[in-house]
């Protein structure tokens, strides 16, 4: 019950209910309900419901409802409802509605306590 068949110099086979294929030097395989596909030296594979995927260098990755993502050197991630996200060498986090954010190395957070001490400080110095 399985199909192997020779097209353009690539191998088409069915195999337990599962599609091997080389496509342009690229491997397309169904396994386990998932997709495996290398596509201009990437690979995009759904597991579990997830999508795992390399793209520009960068990996995009899908995991218990949340996106961890790395673009550009910088990680975005979701966590707990919250975005936890690195730019240009930052951090900048949301927590319980509030902003936490690195940037050269010190701590910027914003607060209701914090930006009415900051006025104070700025109309009485």
């Amino acid at each position: 019950m399985c199909c192997i068949k020779r097209e353009n110099g690539c191998c088409i086979q069915r195999e337990n209910g599962c599609c091997i294929q080389r496509e342009n030097g690229c491997c397309i395989q169904r396994e386990n309900g998932c997709c495996i596909k290398r596509e201009n030296g990437c690979c995009i594979q759904r597991e579990n419901g997830c999508c795992i995927q390399r793209e520009n260098g960068c990996c995009i990755q899908r995991e218990n409802g949340c996106c961890i993502q790395r673009e550009n050197m910088c990680c975005i991630k979701r966590e707990n409802g919250c975005c936890i996200q690195r730019e240009n060498g930052c951090c900048i986090q949301r927590e319980n509605g509030c902003c936490i954010q690195r940037e050269n190395m010190c701590c910027i957070k914003k607060e209701n306590n914090l930006l009415l001490s900051a006025a104070v400080a700025f109309f009485f110095p």
